[in-house]
C-alpha cells in the first residue's frame, strides 16, 4: 500500500507518548510541516506550557488512573480554543486501558474521531 503525502495524518499518543502527541499537535509549524490533520491523546501525562492543541483532538483518561488523572488533562483540553476538542473519561479504566493485556476499549472511539476529522465520514 502506497502512503499518500497529500492528505493529513493523525497522531496517536499513550502516557508519555500521550505528552508527545499534546506537544507536537500544539506546534503550529510542526503542524503544517508534517500534515498533522487530528490527534489522539490516550491517558496523556502532563508537562507545563504546552500550548494548545492546533488541530483536533481527542483527550481521555479513566476514574481509576492515577498515573494520569483527569486534573491533570482537563486543564490542557480547556486551553483548546479554535478546533473541535473532546475529553472523554471511562468509567473504571486505569492507566494500563490501553495495553494489550487490557479491554482496550479506546481503539474504537478513537477510530470514530480519526474517521470524522481525517476522512470526513
Amino acid at each position: 500500500m502506497m502512503v499518500d503525502w497529500g492528505k493529513k495524518v493523525g497522531l496517536l499518543g499513550y502516557s508519555m507518548g500521550g505528552m508527545a502527541t499534546n506537544l507536537s499537535a500544539g506546534n503550529k509549524t510542526k503542524v503544517a510541516e508534517l500534515g498533522i490533520g487530528a490527534a489522539v491523546s490516550i491517558h496523556p501525562r502532563s508537562w507545563k506550557n504546552i500550548q494548545p492543541s492546533q488541530v483536533p483532538i481527542f483527550y481521555t483518561t479513566g476514574t481509576l488512573d492515577v498515573i494520569t488523572p483527569a486534573r491533570w488533562i482537563v486543564p490542557e483540553f480547556l486551553k483548546v480554543k479554535d478546533v473541535p476538542a473532546v475529553y472523554a473519561q471511562l468509567k473504571w479504566a486505569q492507566h494500563s486501558e490501553m495495553l494489550p493485556t487490557s479491554n482496550q476499549r479506546w481503539n474504537t472511539y478513537s477510530i470514530a474521531f480519526y474517521d470524522c476529522h481525517l476522512k470526513g465520514i
